[in-house]
């Protein structure tokens, strides 16, 4: 079975140390457990291995002046793109953080690997949606209560599970005979659960399904720790072609509603430009669009009546070096700004962009 959890995962003793290795203060000296601990989106970070496990890592920060008390910590993911619906991958245990200090944690999933659709040039915009939205049958983790008194029966199917899960199904059994805490206690009845249950499976990547896949699996992760919910949307490492109008693809929205959209990034000096999929009639280049054909004008609010494919199209000029551009969309509705992160690269590995 592949591995789910953290490659440096804690034991129930290393609840007691910090990061650094230092015994831990015990006693009143905790914060409460919400509003301490915090999620930079660019403390959310993950990448594909070659055999198409994505390595999720996120570094939690204790903001407060006293030690954090223990909790879990929620991940989900999404298609890459902004405001659409997120599917459940698992929870992680954060350990007692010290003041001021941070730590990281995270899991494992599996990327699916679809068979490609057809071609971006004739891959019709509902087609890509459905493929998207679709679930496949592989083992996943849903977030549920932790109940101790049922570790009897977790350590009772043991013996059908991976080693890693008959490893801590032993440490489980040690810390039941000495008397472990509640909180050692849970955090390995959710580690038992987890290996049970296997590895999560990541929704489809758009690139992947127009036969466009790069080194890693593009989408968005989603981290949810006492009140806060942070979103990190990403395509990394996508190869770019030079002094050619270059084409990516992700999903705005759920729901009707109205969208603004703005750029950043070291690349977004270039010809750059959005179109909206569901109603472009044909391609123009960046800065020779019209609204007529599709195009989405920055800064204007721009109305979808249903989950759509945006078109992000790239001009760069013919020497261009590895840039980023960013795409910001805020939701109407909500007052609320998601972030569409491309890395691009022309050196990058696999066939990246579609081209025109």
């Amino acid at each position: 079975m592949a591995p789910s959890t953290l490659d440096r995962c804690e034991s129930p003793a290393s609840l007691r140390t910090s990061p650094a290795g230092r015994t831990r203060r015990t006693g009143p000296l905790h914060a409460p457990a919400a509003d301490v601990l915090r999620v930079e989106r660019t403390g959310i970070r993950f990448s594909t291995s070659a055999n198409g496990l994505v390595k999720i890592r996120v570094t939690v920060n204790n903001v407060s002046s006293q030690w954090s008390q223990p909790q879990r910590l929620q991940l989900q993911a999404a298609p890459l793109g902004a405001f659409v619906p997120w599917r459940d991958l698992g929870q992680v245990q954060v350990p007692a953080i010290a003041p001021g200090g941070s730590y990281p944690v995270g899991l494992n999933a599996l990327a699916s690997a679809p068979t490609p659709l057809g071609d971006f040039s004739d891959l019709p915009p509902q087609r890509l949606l459905t493929a998207l939205a679709s679930e496949d049958d592989s083992p996943r983790r849903r977030p549920s209560r932790v109940d101790v008194s049922s570790a009897a029966n977790v350590l009772a199917d043991a013996e059908r599970m991976s080693e890693a899960a008959q490893r801590h199904a032993a440490a489980m059994q040690t810390l039941l005979a000495t008397g472990g805490s509640l909180a050692d206690l849970q955090w390995m009845l959710l580690e038992l659960e987890r290996e049970a249950q296997g590895t999560p499976t990541l929704p489809n990547d758009p690139f992947q399904l127009m036969g466009r896949q790069s080194k890693h699996w593009a989408g968005n992760i989603n981290v949810l720790i006492g009140q806060q919910a942070v979103e990190r949307h990403m395509a990394q490492a996508l190869r770019i072609y030079s002094g050619k109008t270059n084409l990516a693809t992700f999903v705005v929205g759920e729901r009707a509603d109205e969208y603004k959209f703005d750029f950043s990034g070291t690349g977004s000096n270039w010809q750059v430009a959005l179109f909206d999929s569901m109603n472009w009639s044909r391609l123009f280049l960046p800065g020779r669009a019209r609204s007529g054909d599709g195009l989405i004008r920055t800064g204007q609010w721009h109305p979808l009546e249903r989950t759509t494919p945006i078109t992000l199209a790239v001009s760069p000029p013919e020497d261009c070096e590895a840039g980023s551009i960013n795409v910001h969309v805020r939701q109407r509705s909500t007052d609320r700004e998601a972030v569409v992160e491309f890395s691009l690269d022309p050196r990058a590995a696999g066939p990246g962009c579609y081209t025109v």
